[in-house]
């Protein structure tokens, strides 16, 4: 049953046992050492709880009975914080490992609160309705008067077009001036 849910703290510490000849009435062999969330001395701790258990055990199978005596132990130290800091920051794990879980924690609240968001009911969304409204109102009242203080710009057609009868209003002026000037010099 505790393998089906998942550990509430990352700690993680490795056993690797070998039998020897004369397996149950001499010890294994055995090594500890932690995977995840452990220091040495929360590592010394444990061999010493199984060096322990094994005499106590001698003359019997007991790798199982030392597995499970080295996982009430990473429970009971999970549980009770392990030091000073409470569960929330146990003091036998690594401290960038507790502002990490801290970190991820944090993320999941203001992931929890995003979701929650607030309720549309016809009233608030109504509410809403009539700011928005209002508010782009303001938005066109203003684009209108930033547009009035503007000179209007002209397409291109029609710059073409005064600039056309600028031209023609020139040509036909130096047309007038050139047949002025030759009558003067015919006559």
């Amino acid at each position: 049953e505790d393998e089906a849910s998942p550990p509430e703290f990352p700690v993680r510490l490795g056993l690797i046992f070998a039998h020897t000849p004369e397996y149950p009435d001499q010890p294994p062999f055995l090594k500890l050492y932690s995977v995840s969330g452990l220091q040495d001395g929360d590592v010394q701790e444990a061999e010493a709880l199984v060096q322990g258990k094994v005499e106590e055990l001698l003359g019997m199978a007991m790798v199982f009975e030392l597995v499970t005596e080295l996982k009430e132990w990473l429970q009971a130290k999970a549980e009770g914080g392990g030091g000073a800091g409470g569960p929330s920051k146990p003091g036998w794990m690594d401290p960038e490992e507790a502002k990490r879980r801290e970190a991820i924690e944090e993320e999941e609240r203001v992931r929890a609160a995003r979701a929650a968001g607030t309720p549309v009911t016809p009233g608030s969304f109504a509410e809403w309705r009539r700011k928005f409204e209002e508010e782009m109102a303001q938005l066109a009242g203003k684009e209108e008067v930033a547009k009035s203080g503007e000179e209007e710009r002209l397409t291109g057609r029609q710059w073409f077009q005064q600039n056309w009868d600028k031209q023609r209003a020139e040509i036909e002026r130096a047309e007038e001036q050139l047949e002025e000037d030759s009558a003067a010099e015919r006559g």
